[in-house]
């Protein structure tokens, strides 16, 4: 049995807490005496046509607090993948990740492409309305 291939955290709260949100690939590391997960595993990297399973996904939430600044950053979040997915007798090397610590701003751009499609939302229903308008008092 394999973990999930993708498991995310909340986002927002993630963040309105003042934690690191973290997306993280991470390979995973079978004990040598656990030779039918390594099987399965070779299964799914052999098939073309399904995901690979040697490597999850993960979003996930890091608490400020247990940051450590003399442990890399790439262990911690290792150990905190470990720690969940403890039940598969399965450890984990981070491969790659990208954290950020504060909400996206919303651009002038975003401002602009939100008012449009409202302003075109609104133009359509307008005109939906009047078409049905007009071709009901057209009919009589």
């Amino acid at each position: 049995m394999l973990p999930p291939l993708f498991e995310m955290e909340d986002y927002e709260s993630c963040i309105k807490q003042g934690n690191l949100y973290c997306k993280v690939d991470a390979v995973l590391k079978v004990p040598f005496n656990n030779t039918s997960v390594q099987r399965e595993i070779n299964e799914y990297v052999s098939n073309h046509d399904t995901f690979d399973r040697s490597v999850i996904h993960r979003a996930i939430c890091l608490p400020t607090q247990s940051l450590s600044s003399n442990e890399p950053l790439e262990k911690q979040l290792s150990e905190l993948i470990n720690i969940k997915i403890g039940s598969y007798n399965l450890t984990t090397e981070v491969d790659y990740h990208v954290c950020s610590s504060q909400n996206i701003p919303v651009t002038l751009f975003d401002n602009i492409y939100l008012y449009s499609y409202a302003a075109y939302i609104v133009l359509v229903l307008f005109a939906t309305f009047y078409e049905a308008v007009t071709k009901t008092s057209s009919k009589g």
